[in-house]
C-alpha cells in the first residue's frame, strides 16, 4: 500500500484532509448548494440526492484508498469544507494518477482550487509515489481548464467523452515528475 498522508497543509487557511464519514452532511450540503453548476459538468451530481449518498461516496473512497485505487481529500478553507480533490484513476503500480476536483459555487475564483492542485501534485511527486499526473477537463469549462494550464501541464489529447458521460469532448492534460516545478 502506498502511503498517503491524511492531511496536507497548503497554508494557514487551506488544508487538504482525507474525507471521513462525519464530513458527509457538509459534503452533501455543498453539492446541493452547487447542484446546478456542478451538474453541468459532473454526471455523478444527479445521483447525489441525500447525505447517505455522500456517506457512501466517502466510505467507498476509504476502501479504495486501502487498495491503492483512489483517494479523496476534502478541501478546507478557513476551516470549512469547500470542495473535493482526489484521484479517481490511481494506478499505484504504474505510478500514474488522474486528478479530479470540484469546488462549491461560493468559493470559485479565489485561487483555492489551483493551490489545492499545486499542493496535491507536489505531495504526490515527493518520494516517487507517482511519475505521471493527468487532469481531464471539458474544454467548454473554462474555469476547470484554466487550472492545468496555470500549472503548466501539457494538453496531450482531445477525445470524445465516454458513453456514460454527456456528449462532447474532453481535453487530457499531463505533467511528469521530471517537468514539475
Amino acid at each position: 500500500m502506498t502511503y498517503i498522508r491524511q492531511t496536507i497543509a497548503a497554508n494557514s487557511n487551506l488544508i487538504l484532509r482525507i474525507l471521513q464519514p462525519e464530513n458527509a452532511p457538509r459534503l452533501f450540503q455543498l453539492v446541493d448548494e452547487s447542484r446546478e453548476r456542478l451538474g453541468r459538468w459532473l454526471p455523478w451530481v444527479e445521483h447525489t440526492k441525500s447525505e447517505a449518498d455522500s456517506l457512501t461516496f466517502i466510505q467507498q473512497g476509504l476502501l479504495d484508498l486501502e487498495d491503492d485505487k483512489a483517494f479523496h481529500y476534502g478541501i478546507w478553507y478557513d476551516r470549512q469544507l469547500v470542495g473535493v480533490i482526489g484521484a479517481h484513476a490511481w494506478r499505484a503500480d504504474e505510478k500514474f494518477l488522474e486528478i479530479g476536483y470540484w469546488i462549491g459555487k461560493d468559493f470559485e475564483g479565489m485561487g483555492i482550487m489551483t493551490q489545492a492542485c499545486r499542493n496535491l501534485i507536489s505531495e504526490m511527486f515527493i518520494g516517487d509515489k507517482v511519475r505521471t499526473i493527468q487532469m481531464c477537463c471539458d474544454p467548454a469549462n473554462d474555469r476547470s481548464s484554466a487550472i492545468p494550464k496555470r500549472l503548466l501541464f501539457d494538453c496531450i489529447e482531445r477525445s470524445r467523452k465516454s458513453d456514460e458521460e454527456a456528449g462532447g469532448e474532453i481535453d487530457v492534460y499531463q505533467i511528469t515528475s521530471g517537468t514539475w516545478k
